[in-house]
């Protein structure tokens, strides 16, 4: 099962929108709502499904801004981390 996300959002000229956003990756998914943030959506709330748990996540996470940077800065931190531990 591809990441999930099942969100509400509003937008001031065409009102509420339920989405369900399905792509291969976590942070493909997070970017395609962004995206609609950078239409002029506000998220109001938003879940993140895999095939094993459900997550909500934090409507104010959504700025629009890109999130692959900050994810991929998480992983090299990440990776750097585990270098150092073995």
């Amino acid at each position: 099962m591809d990441p999930t996300i099942c969100a509400t959002i509003m937008h001031p000229a065409t009102g509420y929108l339920q989405l369900r956003l399905s792509q291969p990756s976590i942070g493909a998914v997070l970017e395609l709502l962004n995206l609609y943030v950078q239409d002029g959506y506000e998220v109001l709330s938003a879940f993140l499904i895999d095939s094993s748990s459900c997550l909500r996540l934090p409507p104010e996470a959504f700025d629009g801004q890109p999130i692959w940077r900050p994810m991929l800065q998480l992983k090299l931190e990440w990776q750097q981390v585990l270098r150092v531990q073995t």
